[in-house]
């Protein structure tokens, strides 16, 4: 078995994602697909993937314990923070650790980065976290959600809390015949890519339904609620048909050779497309697992909503089921990106 890797880890914990949603939604296991056993052979990669001192209830036999001796030329690392010690090798805590603990991390980059710390940020108040006089982390969590106010693309509400961006791709579908106002743009360019904003939806939602009370303390729920909408909104618009999904609008290639604001683009705004002659079971399924969280994040307060992302969300399901492929095969323009 090959060693994991970051696009390994990110691959299978959103399988993990998926397959949760569909237990917990109750998706019809026809069809001979049992997601029950899937899930759990999911959950047992992880255990082969194990290293260290295995434990007695390790499922996985044929592994034994491993790397023993990590971290040992470093030497051991104790910091003291509000009066909590905390000793770690190589960001592994060990049994050292008090109550009060200091949360190491690793490096990401763009959306993973704001989304990955917008849970860090929501899960302090669970964690045994002593913040220092100088960190206001109701702060930081606002202003993580905020940027995703930054990225939307469309007419803008009046709620808007960025104050410098109007609204923008106001004829993003038009030459397509379909309307693809909205949504979010990828980064710095003005594209508007289907793969990183389900991905980012699903998180966001998968945020708020474990440290949603945390997000409410924060005064920060109803933000967060928010951006998820705005996604699954265009989702919605590009999913027009039950086998056809939107996934890409505009050229990254004119686009980033091009630096401009959104409001003032001048960039191709074409849009991209799967369907069964083009499959993109990726994109499709990405997007399914998008809007089948974000539907348990409105069961409760928007049960009509709740139930129209459930509709679209079965539907790219089994569109990714029954017409298989990589969308980058199909939407060849994304390759690179």
């Amino acid at each position: 078995m090959a060693k994991i890797g970051g696009a390994c880890v990110a691959a299978t914990l959103f399988g993990l994602l998926v397959l949760a949603s569909m237990v917990k939604l109750g998706f019809d296991a026809g069809g001979g697909h049992d997601y029950a056993m899937a899930l759990r052979k999911s959950i047992l990669y992880f255990e082969a993937q194990r290293s260290g001192v295995l434990p007695p209830n390790q499922r996985v036999s044929w592994k034994a314990s491993s790397g023993l001796f990590d971290g040992k030329a470093n030497g051991p690392v104790t910091h003291t923070f509000a009066g909590c010690t905390c000793t770690y090798t190589n960001l592994r805590l060990l049994p050292g650790c008090s109550a009060g603990s200091h949360l190491g991390g690793t490096g990401a980059h763009g959306a993973a980065t704001i989304l990955l710390g917008l849970l860090a940020l929501a899960s302090i108040a669970n964690l045994c976290f002593w913040p220092g006089t100088d960190h206001d982390y109701g702060m930081a969590l606002r202003k993580s959600i905020l940027y995703f106010e930054a990225q939307r693309s469309g007419v803008l509400p009046p709620n808007q809390r960025v104050s410098w961006r109007a609204n923008s791709g106001l004829f993003d579908g038009n030459a397509s015949g379909v309307d693809l106002v909205g949504g979010y743009y990828d980064a710095g360019d003005n594209v508007k890519f289907g793969l990183p904003m389900a991905f980012t939806v699903t998180m966001m939602s998968w945020g708020i339904l474990e440290y949603g009370k945390q997000m409410a303390a924060a005064g920060e729920l109803r933000n967060a609620m928010d951006a998820v909408k705005w996604g699954t909104d265009y989702f919605i618009k590009a999913h027009p048909e039950p086998d056809v999904l939107y996934g890409e609008v505009g050229d990254g290639d004119s686009d980033l050779s091009c630096w401009e604001r959104p409001e003032d683009m001048t960039t191709s705004r074409q849009a991209f497309r799967v369907d069964p002659q083009h499959p993109g079971s990726d994109l499709a399924a990405d997007t399914a697992a998008a809007m089948a969280a974000a539907s348990i994040v409105f069961r409760g307060t928007y049960p009509d909503y709740a139930n129209l992302l459930l509709v679209h969300s079965k539907q790219l399901f089994e569109f990714a089921d029954k017409y298989r492929g990589k969308y980058d095969a199909s939407i060849t323009v994304a390759r690179k990106y």
